[in-house]
């Protein structure tokens, strides 16, 4: 999906991760003072919409079903996750669906913006803590809703964890205040996260054009089709 979905992020607008994408999304998000959430909010350097609510409830903590999966966990980005992190914003196959490897001056921002960003979350395995991917979250996304957008490194792909963490996200996401339906966008020739967005209870909706690609919209059908498997 289009997850560079926060601080160093978007598909025509976001930070860190690209969109859904097993890796998914495009490069340029919309950036927001002290909490951005795709790679466009990381990467503009104008201060957006404060997201003052999610900022706090970041710091608030949460259940075991919103920042932790069977085999992986969420957490803030720190500093030492720099260095994978940056691999998600180089490797070509991350980068397939998502306007290719970031360049070096969006980098040096990122890595200055993204440490500690509300919004942004670094997907870990729990037997030895090693980065998986990243998962970003951007409430009033002009998608029209809460989106969520991801990136896995590609030696985690197939092996479930970037399933589970995308599903945590989602449900994280759906419970923040507001009500606000969840999205995920994604390259519509990307049939990995397609497949995976879709495995989460994520229905395709409509379809856009951007980057000269077409890109499909997701909405979650509803709470009770939330599954991690």
């Amino acid at each position: 999906m289009p997850v560079d979905q926060v601080t160093g992020l978007p598909r025509g607008k976001h930070p860190g991760s690209d969109h859904p994408g097993v890796a998914g999304h495009d490069d340029q998000h919309r950036r927001a003072p002290t909490l951005a959430i795709t790679e466009r909010d990381i990467d503009r350097r104008e201060p957006q919409i404060a997201l003052r609510e999610l900022a706090r409830l970041i710091d608030r903590p949460r259940g075991a079903s919103h920042d932790a999966t069977r085999d992986g966990r969420l957490g803030p980005v720190t500093a030492e996750d720099l260095p994978s992190i940056e691999r998600l914003w180089r490797d070509e196959r991350v980068r397939r669906f998502l306007g290719g490897p970031v360049t070096e001056d969006k980098i040096a921002v990122r890595h200055r913006r993204l440490p500690g960003t509300p919004g942004a979350f670094a997907v870990k395995d729990r037997p030895k803590a090693q980065l998986v991917g990243m998962v970003t979250i951007e409430p009033d996304s002009p998608r029209g809703g809460t989106e969520v957008s991801y990136t896995f490194l590609p030696e985690w792909w197939g092996r479930g964890l970037g399933r589970e963490a995308v599903a945590a996200a989602v449900e994280w996401a759906r419970d923040l205040p507001g009500g606000n339906p969840v999205v995920a966008v994604t390259q519509s020739a990307n049939t990995g996260s397609r497949r995976l967005l879709e495995a989460i209870g994520m229905v395709a909706g409509a379809e856009v054009v951007e980057y000269g690609e077409p890109q499909t919209v997701y909405r979650l059908r509803s709470p009770a089709h939330m599954r991690q498997k």
